[in-house]
């Protein structure tokens, strides 16, 4: 199944590009800042969130992974509860929110073909263009 995982590929086309995240783990959206640009000092809104690393990064690229839906599932939630927003308190609304964004994940990663480094630019995910030159 294709996924998103974290890449250092094409990494440094932009001057506020940044990888922190374990190379080859999964990634998800992260918390977005309220009022944060796109190229804002934050990065929330250009970067991704490795399920293991918890940490962004601004390039990640697609993957054919063998696992399964439920599989990604599993460990999208297990990251959701590592990081602190999912909880014994957590309702079953809640849990359907969260699979919604897992499932959101995986129809967008379809939509790309195998190895295409992407990037974050507020709310689309874009093909990262290699002839960028350093630019914001």
């Amino acid at each position: 199944m294709k996924v998103f995982v974290a890449t250092k590929k094409l990494q440094g086309l932009r001057i506020n590009d940044f990888c922190y995240t374990i190379e080859g783990e999964l990634v998800k959206y992260g918390f977005v800042c309220d009022g944060e640009t796109v190229d804002g000092h934050c990065g929330c809104q250009r970067s991704m969130v490795g399920f293991q690393s918890q940490k962004a990064t601004t390039t990640f690229q697609v993957v054919e992974m063998p696992i399964t839906e439920d599989d990604f599932w599993k460990k999208y939630i297990a990251s959701e509860r590592d990081a602190g927003w999912v909880s014994e308190s957590t309702t079953e609304n809640d849990l359907k929110t969260f699979r919604a964004v897992a499932k959101e994940l995986l129809k967008l990663a379809k939509r790309f073909p195998i190895n295409k480094v992407l990037e974050k630019r507020g709310n689309m995910i874009q093909t990262r263009v290699p002839s960028l030159k350093a630019v914001q």
